[in-house]
């Protein structure tokens, strides 16, 4: 070995090895004593855990929640006189009665299938069925009797409604199907005529009333048709409102008179030109299901920059809180910015520390995001972790040791490339958009990133202390030396020198870079 003079640091370059297979390197250095930087060991990276999401598809529409309600209808039996020379009073009908009849338990033989039920659960009649973005009813009955004038019935008939919708996530009209159909006849009824008016309360219009014209039923028969309606909220505001159903039912040929069975579908519908906050460019108006959680999905694919979305997986599956998933998020578009400062800025007690030895344009990446209401967090109080690729999903570095790393820990701060963080930031808007989250809304997150592929026995199972490189790690020991420099007068101070070098470097490795020091004895 050549000395080098007193006063001048050696230094050496340390450059990556692009391998064609993955491979194990293991060095035993006997160099003289180094006086690196020493590295804090509480903030040494500890890989604990693959973050793979199951599904290796990414960008998938999120698990639609779904959830029932009974809808609003008139109580009790609704009754008329029959007309004066009409049908049914030379049948000797004194009377016509309409019962709209609430949620059957079971469904019952030969129930109708209804028309475009999309998400209805049949098992299940006569209750609405929601998403967010659909809603549906199957088996509402009508019963329809027909009493002499000592009140005895000589004849009855059932019908039996579906209706089903979906709602667009941009745009601001609608169509609903509606089918009618007549399931049981007895006695002097032997048909029904059904006609159908559908509106919709403040903020709401409804373009078409009717689903069909006519409406003349026997036992087995349908109609169906649909209606519309449409919404126009203005920029930055959102309208709510419900719709009301009224049916006409009576003996084909019979005057209809006043709507003898209405119900109303119990929850209300949203639309809204509201989802985007000032900054983020010109809204898209959509309609929605307010009451049912969206599910806002976070996606990466192999290809995609994806650390920031699998760091915040890997927090939703490894953090007691389970933000997103068991404990909901909720949007709020003012103060993101204090939000950032508080969990990787200055105004939090341990504002984040870029590690770019190790993440090339270290960035910060919060969650819960800062875009929610539960962000935040003082970032003193997150666990700090490095996301790695590696051979097709992804492994979860957390600096210190992964041993004493706490799962009550309120949040996470991922050290992602700027790319990785814009990417994240990308995908939430666009959750936010195809889900209509609106501010002050209450949402889940769904990840789905790559599963983790067949790899090498030391890609598996890294060692403790290694540290992430591209798609493989590193790990270096040093040993104690009693001098760094013994050619100076004073001889220098007691110090370290490298003893192994172990790698073991993925397809992609990580980018090498200047190592220097005095490495005289």
């Amino acid at each position: 070995m050549h000395a080098i003079p007193p006063g001048r640091p050696g230094r050496r370059r340390a450059r990556s090895t692009v391998l064609a297979l993955v491979t194990v390197v293991s060095l035993g250095l006997t160099t003289m004593g180094m006086s690196p930087a020493p590295q804090d060991a509480g903030k040494k990276p500890q890989r604990v855990s693959d973050a793979a999401a199951g599904a290796p598809a990414a960008r998938t529409a999120p698990t639609a929640p779904t959830e029932t309600s009974a809808p609003r209808v008139r109580s009790g039996e609704h009754c008329e006189p029959t007309r004066a020379g009409s049908k049914e009073r030379r049948a000797g009908a004194a009377e016509a009665c309409v019962t709209t009849i609430p949620a059957t338990a079971t469904p019952r033989q030969g129930r109708a299938a209804a028309a475009d039920v999309g998400s209805c659960d049949l098992t299940n009649p006569g209750n609405y069925t929601y998403k967010r973005f659909a809603y549906c009813v199957t088996g509402l009955t009508i019963l329809y009797v027909l009493r002499d004038s000592n009140g005895k019935e000589i004849g009855s008939g059932t019908l039996e409604v579906s209706a089903s919708a979906t709602l667009p996530a941009r745009g601001t009209g609608w169509s609903e199907q509606i089918t009618a159909t007549m399931t049981r006849a007895s006695g002097d009824v032997t048909a029904l005529n059904a006609k159908l008016r559908a509106s919709c309360t403040a903020g709401c219009t409804t373009t078409k009333t009717s689903p069909w014209y006519g409406g003349d039923l026997t036992q087995g028969k349908s109609t169906s048709g649909s209606v519309t309606y449409s919404s126009t909220p203005a920029a930055n505001t959102a309208a709510e409102f419900t719709t009301s159903y009224k049916m006409y039912v009576t003996s084909p040929g019979a005057a209809p008179t006043d709507p003898n069975a209405s119900w109303d579908n119990p929850r209300r519908i949203r639309c809204d030109d509201a989802v985007r906050d000032v900054t983020g460019g010109t809204p898209s108006p959509g309609c929605a299901i307010p009451t049912v959680m969206a599910v806002v999905p976070m996606g990466a694919q192999g290809s995609d920059p994806g650390g920031a979305v699998a760091a915040y997986q890997w927090a939703q599956q490894n953090l007691a809180d389970g933000w997103g998933k068991s404990k909901p998020l909720t949007r709020e578009k003012s103060g993101t910015a204090g939000r950032t400062a508080r969990t990787c800025g200055s105004a939090g007690t341990q504002p984040f520390d870029p590690n770019t030895d190790l993440v090339e344009t270290d960035t910060c990446g919060e969650f819960p995001f800062a875009e929610a209401k539960e962000g935040g967090i003082d970032g003193a109080r997150c666990v700090e972790v490095i996301p790695n690729a590696s051979s097709g999903g992804w492994d979860t570095y957390i600096l210190g040791d992964s041993r004493d790393m706490d799962p009550a820990a309120p949040c996470v701060r991922a050290h992602v490339p700027a790319a990785d963080k814009q990417f994240a930031d990308g995908q939430l808007t666009a959750g936010f958009e195809s889900q209509r989250v609106i501010d002050a809304d209450r949402f889940q997150v769904e990840f789905t990133t790559p599963a983790a592929v067949p790899q090498a026995p030391c890609l598996a199972t890294p060692p403790t202390g290694s540290l992430p490189s591209g798609t493989g790690w590193i790990k270096n020991t040093t040993d104690p030396v009693a001098h760094v420099n013994k050619t100076i007068t004073p001889i220098g101070p007691a110090g370290t020198r490298p003893a192994k070098a172990q790698a073991c470097l993925g397809k992609t490795p990580g980018k090498g870079k200047e190592a220097s020091g005095d490495i005289t004895g």
